[in-house]
């Protein structure tokens, strides 16, 4: 008896001394692909040409709420590049860019010469982007995140690459970035460049070129 009473007040007392710990594990999720990819029910294009999400049928169907919450956020992103022209979305839910902007490297034009692959514009859809980067461009990329300290600075090299994020998606930690660098170089081990898949939960697929 003398045990159990002396577990439980030590119990007690970590939970008192690190509530951080237990508050982040019961509140931080990561949402994968599919996860994202079932809202597709919930999702249309209105008869504006603006995305909307039927917030109120998937929650009576149980979705979990920071999911909701998240895809609206982005939804709110991409109607406001709609409505200001940038972009042009379909019924079958594609995006098409209006006003495409040349493609702008971070690389210069003397070193892109020696790379291999190709590195194309980000291309939009409702759960997110993708896009082509050679193989320079690849090591930067994965660079970049190595040198990452902090989830802000994390986002920030995301941003320069994909564009802004409408908010920081739930769970994404500084360690995320390390991940994703590493999945980069290894997909681009064979300087062929890479193709890259990424939700607006920054949920990805990596694949060599």
């Amino acid at each position: 008896m003398k045990r159990i009473v002396s577990f439980l007040l030590a119990l007690i007392l970590f939970i008192v001394t690190c509530p951080q710990t237990f508050a982040s594990d019961m509140k931080d999720k990561e949402f994968t692909k599919q996860d994202v990819l079932a809202l597709e029910p919930y999702v249309s294009v209105n008869d504006n040409g603006l995305f909307e999400l039927d917030y109120s049928k998937a929650q009576e169907n149980g979705v979990d709420i920071e999911l909701l919450d998240g895809q609206k956020n982005y939804f709110n992103t991409l109607n406001k590049q709609i409505e200001s022209g940038e972009l042009e979305a379909h019924s079958d839910l594609s995006i098409t860019p209006k006003n495409s902007a040349p493609l702008t490297s971070n690389l210069n034009k003397s070193v892109t010469a020696t790379c291999a692959g190709k590195s194309t514009a980000v291309q939009q859809y409702w759960w997110g982007y993708s896009r082509y980067m050679n193989s320079c461009e690849a090591n930067k990329f994965s660079a970049d995140l190595t040198g990452v300290s902090a989830t802000s600075g994390g986002i920030a090299v995301i941003a320069a690459y994909f564009g802004a994020l409408p908010a920081v998606p739930p769970g994404i930690t500084a360690a995320y970035f390390g991940l994703l660098a590493s999945r980069v170089s290894a997909n681009n081990a064979n300087s062929t460049g890479i193709y890259l898949e990424m939700t607006w939960a920054l949920a990805f697929n990596i694949t060599p070129q």
